[in-house]
């Protein structure tokens, strides 16, 4: 399996950044004002990071944007105009007002999926002649949508209700007991555990699972809605109004979740058997290649007791636990998935076969390696062990201690003493340490000019991104960049 399809399976972003080392040591240290760093300063729009959205064209990387979309160099960082909103507008006929959610679904070829809440539709912005479109009859102000490329299939709620609308236009309606009080296909258990939406389409789209949260026994929590100091009411009053939000305080009665799955062909719904879901969460809903089995990691409310459930996707019949972990305390429930043996495995061999073909030799070949937690990172060094054993002086690893750790980990782990070492070791070019596994340290504040490799096995985004792919853009002779 190669690197780059490993990673974005698990969802994990492995990023390129470079610099040019001319023009960074021609330019001056600059001392901050505060007219710099204060937010009502007359620099400080200069000074923040700037938000972009970005979308993969295959392995390509392109820039999203409200006027245009942008090929960006991974090399140089270089960007060039694909094509503008004013081009796109002309050629597909959509109301749309920015380009930022467009996504590119085919490698190499010149093929936008475009969506303005009435239609969607794949344009070749090439020829500027559409695949297809799709017309939306009832998608107007959806709570919530899932368009499925494949099959063309459609699910959205509207009105509390959950729909499907088939590619040839037939919307069906799968619930008719939508309420306040009971929410189908949107965002469940307040939107924690890594949980964006609630509805998921089977790999070849003819099959959708979904949520249905009964949250009728969860008490209101007061809120208020302010209107804002801009607006000027034609009529009425500028007070706040009243707007309660269903909210379970700790102690207090929670809601209740179900998984259904719904068969387009058949047009029948089965509800996955999980018991009875009274304080407990359901997240990670996922399906096999095959779409005959749909994964669910389960959580009880305490969240010391975590599985990864296997259940029939025709039936809802459970077929068992593939993983299990209890702690006294709390369990993270994606260490149950990133930690698994066997994607330990894939991934500790998809990283060395990586190196060693690709950048042993590039700058001293110091590389970096960021794993999810610290247990997963015990995983990662002992299973590269195993395979390389002649590596203990090559691959090192860098995170704190804790009172709880396995004994094992102490001579690996180390004192602050060590760490030091460890420190002077991974700055010196010719020394063998060549690979450091971490978690948060040296991600922050720790520079290594001839680190010129990271592999990221974690969710990072925003800041603590920028700062970790930092480490591997420091000027270095002959240093091209990171991965």
């Amino acid at each position: 399996m190669k690197m780059n399809k490993f990673m974005v399976m698990l969802g994990m972003m492995t990023a390129l950044f470079t610099q040019n080392a001319a023009s960074v040591q021609a330019q001056e240290l600059k001392k901050f004002t505060l007219e710099d760093l204060n937010f009502g300063g007359n620099n400080y729009h200069n000074m923040i990071a700037e938000n972009r959205w970005t979308a993969w064209w295959g392995d390509e990387l392109v820039r999203t944007d409200v006027e245009d979309c942008k090929l960006v160099n991974k090399a140089t960082g270089k960007e060039s105009v694909l094509f503008t909103l004013d081009d796109i507008k002309a050629k597909s006929g959509l109301n749309l007002h920015s380009l930022y959610s467009v996504s590119f679904p085919e490698a190499k070829k010149p093929l936008v999926l475009l969506n303005d809440n009435k239609s969607t539709q794949l344009l070749n912005w090439k020829t500027g002649k559409a695949v297809w479109t799709i017309e939306y009859k009832d998608r107007s102000a959806a709570q919530a949508w899932n368009f499925h490329y494949v099959s063309r299939n459609t699910a959205y709620v509207k009105g509390d209700q959950l729909y499907v609308q088939t590619a040839n236009g037939q919307s069906n309606q799968l619930t008719t007991d939508g309420s306040r009080n009971i929410v189908y296909g949107q965002s469940v258990h307040r939107d924690e555990f890594g949980i964006s939406g609630g509805l998921f389409w089977s790999n070849k789209g003819n099959k959708l699972a979904f949520y249905r949260m009964d949250q009728s026994m969860v008490t209101d929590f007061p809120l208020i809605n302010i209107p804002d100091p801009s607006w000027a009411p034609t009529s009425g009053s500028r007070m706040a109004t009243p707007a309660p939000e269903k909210y379970p305080m700790a102690g207090e009665t929670s809601h209740q979740v179900k998984v259904g799955v719904y068969d387009v062909n058949t047009g029948k719904t089965v509800w996955l058997k999980a018991g009875d879901p009274t304080d407990r969460y359901f997240t990670n809903v996922t399906w096999s290649p095959d779409d005959k089995t749909i994964y669910m990691i389960e959580l009880n409310r305490d969240q010391n007791d975590c599985q990864l459930v296997a259940y029939d996707a025709e039936t809802g019949d459970k077929k068992g636990a593939i993983y299990h972990e209890t702690d006294e305390k709390y369990v993270e429930h994606m260490d149950a998935l990133l930690g698994n043996d066997a994607t330990i495995n894939d991934l500790v061999n998809d990283i060395i076969t990586h190196y060693e073909d690709n950048r042993r030799h590039i700058c001293c070949g110091k590389a970096m390696l960021v794993a999810y937690s610290r247990p997963i990172a015990m995983k990662i060094y002992k299973r590269i062990l195993e395979l390389r054993p002649e590596w203990t002086e090559k691959v090192k690893v860098v995170m704190t201690s804790g009172n709880q750790d396995p004994e094992e980990w102490a001579d690996i782990i180390g004192g602050k003493a060590y760490k030091k070492e460890l420190a002077k070791k991974f700055k010196d070019e010719n020394d063998p340490m060549k690979i450091a596994i971490v978690v948060d340290m040296w991600l922050t504040g720790f520079d290594v000019p001839s680190l010129a490799t990271m592999y990221v096995y974690k969710p990072m985004k925003d800041h603590n991104l920028m700062q970790a792919i930092a480490r591997v853009n420091r000027v270095f002779p002959e240093k091209a960049g990171g991965l």
